[in-house]
């Protein structure tokens, strides 16, 4: 029964409806499935390759696989002692990601995102010339502004803040520690 599923042309058609189930949203059933790939093999047969290649095209998105990544991951699927991955499955594997992984990508970014996001920062620095007090005279101001997305609508929002030496500082201890979590939380 793994014969049929296994045809390059086949296997490149399923991981279409997959991915469409997989990122998209898209509730198709297997039998629907099944039927569209024009396939003559049990529900239950089907049903368990269909669930194989989810779960390998889940694997491949959630680590944004490169290439030769991919490569080396496909190989050791074919090498397994159980339920190894036909090598006919390989090559449709390959140019199917080839062909769809930045939209599936970008489609895994959306539906993570839960909350507004930046979409653009700009800043300057401006020094002051004249004041009401001396002291302020000389004293430099960033000016921060904030492109920001609001997820549920789409609108774009921009804010706009000054910063004093002080409160500038505090921000990039902030961001320091920030980054040193990220570093210790992807090794």
């Amino acid at each position: 029964h793994h014969v049929i599923m296994d045809r390059p042309e086949t296997v490149f058609v399923l991981l279409g409806a997959l991915s469409k189930r997989l990122f998209y949203g898209e509730a198709i059933a297997d039998e629907t499935l099944k039927t569209q790939l024009g396939l003559e093999i049990e529900n239950d047969d089907f049903s368990a390759q269909a669930k194989r290649y989810s779960s390998l095209l889940t694997s491949i998105a959630s680590a944004n696989m490169d290439l030769d990544q991919l490569e080396a991951f496909l190989t050791s699927q074919t090498k397994k002692k159980e339920s190894a991955l036909d090598t006919n499955a390989v090559a449709p594997m390959k140019k199917f990601w080839k062909q769809n992984r930045s939209k599936i990508h970008d489609a895994l970014v959306k539906t993570s995102t839960w909350d507004n996001h930046l979409k653009g920062l700009s800043w300057r620095i401006d020094v002051k010339s004249k004041a009401k007090h001396l002291a302020d005279i000389n004293q430099p101001t960033a000016i921060v502004e904030l492109d920001l997305e609001l997820s549920k609508s789409k609108e774009r929002n921009v804010v706009r803040f000054e910063m004093d030496d002080r409160q500038l500082g505090k921000m990039m201890k902030e961001i320091e520690s920030i980054e040193k979590q990220i570093a210790n939380n992807s090794q």
